[in-house]
């Protein structure tokens, strides 16, 4: 049996949990009950907000990781002009001591 539901109604004192275990057993096809769903519901959604939370936070950390490459980008950039400014400057004064 591939896809096979059974569903039992009972009320409350009536051994249906009782039945429906032993009718899965004898049928070898698993029992679900509303305990064992809730507990998996419970399950299912702890490692979803689980996922939920690192994805935030991988998000976080990347922005974070995107913003400071940024800013380290700009520094970078700063530092070269500061840089060639020097040494176009440096290279100016000793033509201007040494003329060839």
């Amino acid at each position: 049996m591939e896809n096979c539901v059974i569903t039992i109604a009972r009320e409350y004192g009536s051994g249906g949990r009782t039945i429906g275990e032993r009718l899965a057993q004898k049928l070898s096809i698993p029992y679900y009950d509303k305990n064992r769903t809730a507990a998996f519901m419970r399950r299912f959604l702890e490692e979803w907000m689980s996922i939920q939370v690192q994805s935030r936070l991988f998000s976080e950390k990347r922005a974070f990781i995107k913003a400071s490459f940024f800013r380290l980008r700009v520094r970078s950039l700063h530092l070269m002009k500061i840089f060639l400014t020097i040494r176009q400057k440096s290279s100016e004064s000793l033509r201007q001591k040494n003329p060839v």
